[in-house]
């Protein structure tokens, strides 16, 4: 399977019961005061990938959470499968550019906890390597989220997109360090990143 950057596709039928680009930039967080990002209609994550090279792709809905514990039951064994099939991969994506650097605080919402996003959420999706999370047209999906810390992906345009799952977390990772207040214990941070094609990834509190 070929994966690219961002991979347009339309609503997938299966969900789950129960359920490499640079890095961004990590300069001096973007404070806003008007414009405020504001994020679009909530739906499952999309997620859409595959452990064989050419194999047939899995399509799944859910949190990169419920994907993992998904995997985990059905194909024991899938990490290393993944992994071996990114490294194939990795020469396919296609080199994007972040719109700049992270902007903190503006998004509506509560404060998620910075070192849950860095230690739970990023590593989450760093599991599922370069296959796609996506969420469709001018919306937003949760792509992770534990301990009330939360990441979501947002379509900007008219059109789904797919991301590799590992940019998010890029993206995650830039805006948890950056967008951190200094001096508290639970180290607060909230904030968003866009992407030159299209795309957003916040970063905010949320029930879970």
């Amino acid at each position: 399977m070929k994966v690219y950057s961002t991979i347009a596709f339309g609503l997938i039928a299966f969900s789950i019961p129960t359920l490499a680009a640079p890095a961004p930039p990590a300069s001096s967080p973007t404070e806003a005061s008007t414009n405020d990002y504001r994020m679009g209609p909530m739906v499952p994550m999309q997620f859409r990938g595959s452990t064989v090279e050419g194999g047939p792709d899995m399509e799944l809905h859910g949190t990169a959470e419920q994907v993992i514990t998904h995997l985990n039951k059905v194909h024991p064994g899938w990490e290393e499968e993944m992994e071996s099939l990114d490294a194939i991969q990795k020469g396919a994506l296609k080199a994007r550019g972040w719109a700049g650097p992270p902007i903190c605080f503006n998004t509506p919402g509560s404060d998620a906890r910075a070192h849950i996003i860095l230690g739970d959420g990023v590593s989450h999706l760093r599991r599922l390597g370069n296959q796609l999370c996506g969420t469709p047209a001018n919306s937003c999906s949760r792509v992770s989220c534990s301990w009330y810390s939360a990441i979501y992906l947002c379509s900007d345009r008219n059109d789904p997109v797919g991301v590799p799952c590992n940019r998010i977390a890029d993206a995650a990772e830039s805006i948890a360090n950056v967008c951190q207040k200094p001096g508290l214990w639970w180290q607060p941070a909230r904030g968003h990143l866009s992407d030159t094609d299209g795309y957003t990834i916040v970063v905010r509190g949320d029930g879970c």
